[in-house]
């Protein structure tokens, strides 16, 4: 199982993001690491908070877009009957028609994950 959240690097380490805040995954099996845009030229955040909202823009900037086979069901935003749906990764689906599929949308609807758990 892994257990995403913001985490403090270790103040006490030599390192320039020593008592910062990054997104980061962790498991019993690899450890712990940061994730998403934290993963990458990212120098660490002053809250937790701040982690978090750096995570959600990787999620919105990686939506997913899919079809429900079978089923409708309302847009989330107009509420026209659609199949569409959007969902962010490791993160809730939502029922979208195509004018609402965007990630301006789900900006709207969603908010930054106080933590995520998947495996």
């Amino acid at each position: 199982m892994n257990y995403a959240k913001p985490r403090q690097v270790d103040p006490k380490l030599d390192k320039d993001d020593a008592g910062k805040w990054r997104w980061t995954v962790a498991n019993r099996r690899v450890g712990t690491w940061a994730a998403g845009y934290c993963a990458e030229n990212c120098l660490g955040h002053d809250t937790p908070l701040a982690a978090a909202q750096h995570y959600h823009e990787y999620q919105l900037d990686h939506i997913r877009l899919s079809s429900l086979m079978d089923t409708q069901h309302p847009c989330e935003k107009c509420s026209e009957w659609t199949s569409l749906i959007a969902g962010l990764p490791h993160g809730d689906t939502h029922t979208l028609c195509e004018a609402h599929r965007t990630k301006d949308v789900l900006a709207e609807i969603t908010s930054p994950p106080d933590q995520i758990w998947y495996s």
